[in-house]
Order: structure tokens, then sequence, then C-alpha cells
């Protein structure tokens, strides 16, 4: 699972790792057309040159970075980032943002940011898992051995199930499932969020369902 992954990370690798984070999370409000504060975040050049409230950027000192101090703020901050109603980062992701920049912020000059989709779970995720996935996989009727009413029912241990749900997650950039979240079956049905899924590709950090197969019944 990603949060795993992430914590074996010593070494973030700019579009691999780093990327995927801030186009996500970052380039919707800061970028050419739309540059919040005056910061676009579209190239390390004009990210180190900042905006309203200076660099956004030091390279090797993630202290004096409001790339990543701002993502580690508490939720009720007025300043954190992403906003709180956006999701904020998962704390494996700051982590990533931190590690790369202590590591000097290598970023090709020739690399231009673009926004991509970041999935949020609430959102997008548990209503495909409640339309497509409840009425078989419940705590009343576990077919196969697998309930996926919260996280931790979708998470059984690996002596039990080798592949669980959350080991094959979209990779896109999204916000974790709560995990005091329970989801409930439902009709409702949400083509847009089916086709948003499956044009997934980068790093995940919530949960979904097999890439391929989201809108087909469990």
């Amino acid at each position: 699972m990603f949060a795993e992954a992430a914590a074996k990370i010593e070494k973030p690798d700019f579009k691999q790792h780093v990327k995927p984070i801030l186009e996500a999370a970052c380039v919707h409000c800061h970028n050419d057309k739309s540059d919040k504060g005056g910061l676009n975040v579209t190239t390390l050049e004009l990210t180190v040159k900042g905006g309203d409230n200076g660099t956004a950027l030091v390279p090797g000192d993630p202290a004096k970075s409001p790339l990543y101090t701002t993502t580690v703020l508490a939720a009720d901050e007025d300043a954190v980032m992403p906003p709180k109603k956006e999701g904020l980062l998962a704390p494996e992701q700051a982590e990533i943002l931190k590690l790369w920049v202590q590591q000097g912020a290598n970023w090709p000059k020739e690399v231009k940011l673009e926004q991509t989709v970041r999935v949020n779970f609430e959102k997008h995720i548990q209503p495909i898992l409640e339309e497509n996935c409840l009425s078989c996989h419940n705590a009343d009727k576990a077919k196969g051995d697998l309930n996926l009413a919260t996280k931790k029912d979708a998470s059984p241990p690996a002596r039990m199930r080798r592949r669980s749900l959350l080991s094959t997650l979209p990779r896109a950039p999204c916000t974790p499932w709560p995990r005091c979240r329970r989801i409930t079956m439902t009709s409702c049905r949400r083509p847009k969020v089916v086709a948003l899924l499956k044009r997934s590709n980068s790093t995940c950090c919530a949960a979904g369902s097999t890439r391929g197969q989201y809108g087909q019944r469990a």
C-alpha cells in the first residue's frame, strides 16, 4: 500500500514521487492562469521565485520551504495546504516532500507541471464501492470472505488473504479512507466518476477497486 511504500522511500525521485503530488494537490490553484497568492508552482524557477509571501522553495532547507511546511500545519490552520476542504496530504506524502527538499529539491528545469485529478475517497471512491460492491461484500453477506464496510474490514491480515482490496488500488493521488468511516449500500449512479478513475495513472494513498474493473459488479 502507499503508506508502506512511502515509508521505504529514502531518496524521492521527482518525476515518480514528487511531481504527482504537486500536480494533484497544488497546481490547480497555483498555475499560469490561477496563481493564488501570486504563486505559480508549475516550474522550478517560478516556485523558487515564490509569491506574495516570498519564496515557496529553498532547496536543502525544508523548514524555510512553504511548499512543504504548509502541508504539515494543523488542519484548522488557515494557511494549511492543500485546504482542509480539498483534502489534506497524507503524512507519507508530506514526508516525501520534506525528503525531496532536504536532498536539494532536484527538479529538471525543462519539466513543467500540469494539473491532474486528485481523487477524494468520500467524493469519488465511496460512491463506487457503495453502488457496485457493498451488496455482496458487507458485514451480513461477506461473499468470498470479503467485507468492504470499513477500511479495517477491507484490509484482512496477509495470512487470511494474499491480495487484499487495498493492494489493487488505482494509482492516482488521493485522500485516504478515513478509518472511522463506514460505507453503506446505495443505488446512485456515478458514470463520470467511474470514467475518471479509469484514467488514474499515478501514485495513490486511498482505497479503491481493481484498475479496469470500475463500474462492474463485485
